[in-house]
């Protein structure tokens, strides 16, 4: 049974080392985008989606994030992600937090504009369609030199605003290249049941080195359960790389 998502996982135990080398004395959770930082972002969508409860994942060095969740009017609980092996193994700590519940799963350095309204979205769609669901982002030729080459997916189109994920393609080195004048890549944002940290935790015992990202355990997912894309109108940005940051802060600027 998909259920509306009662948690929101954050993972943001990540050294941001892209930005780093343009702002080192900040996370990347916590630059600024027009009045707000990025992370405000995603707790709007979480308002918005009315997802009752955050569980942030954090290393030591960013008690800056911690701070600032605590002055939010949220639920939040923030756990500690002690060795940075990758994006995978921190939304696994969730685990106990969340229980049986269905959940969404939201990287702070993807930023949807306007906002909120994309996990909304999706959270609708996991309960109408009953299945898993990943955001999809249209890359265009305006937008295409902001994102890293990341996020690639085979499709299946089922209507207008959906699509099935075939496979996911594995990242490579710099920017992201279009196959297609309109490819839509995932995002960073998905809505996803309980069975997801059992998925986690079987992918995990596949990789047996290197980073434990998020791409073996949801091509897992596309194998064995199905994922459904969510075509997202607006724009998403990835301000976790120096020329998505300027990109998105260009957007916002130009927005008033």
């Amino acid at each position: 049974m998909f259920n509306p998502p009662r948690y929101l996982v954050i993972p943001a135990a990540g050294l941001g080392t892209r930005m780093k080398l343009v702002y080192p004395w900040l996370p990347k959770e916590m630059l600024r985008l027009g009045a707000h930082p990025a992370i405000y972002y995603a707790l709007q969508e979480a308002r918005d989606a009315q997802i009752d409860h955050l569980v942030v994942i954090l290393n030591r060095g960013k008690q800056i994030v911690r701070r600032y969740l605590e002055q939010q009017a949220l639920d939040a609980t923030v756990l500690y992600q002690h060795e940075l092996t990758g994006e995978a193994d921190a939304i696994a700590l969730a685990e106990p937090v969340v229980g049986n519940h269905s959940l969404a799963i939201l990287y702070p350095d993807n930023i949807f504009l306007p906002a909120p309204g994309a996990l909304k979205k999706l959270a609708r769609v996991h309960v109408e369609r009953q299945a898993d669901v990943v955001a999809l982002s249209l890359v265009t030729e305006a937008n295409e030199c902001a994102f890293r080459n990341s996020g690639r997916v085979d499709l299946e189109t089922i209507d207008e605003t959906t699509s099935r994920v075939v496979r996911g393609l594995p990242k490579g080195p710099g920017p992201f290249e279009r196959r297609h004048a309109r490819e839509w890549r995932t995002c960073g944002m998905m809505v996803t049941g309980p069975h997801i940290f059992d998925t986690i935790h079987r992918a995990r015992a596949q990789v047996s080195q290197g980073e434990f990202t998020d791409e073996p355990f949801r091509d897992l997912l596309v194998r064995e359960r199905g994922l459904l894309g969510i075509h997202l109108p607006g724009t998403v940005f990835d301000v976790g790389n120096p020329d998505g940051y300027r990109h998105c802060m260009r957007h916002i600027d130009a927005s008033g």
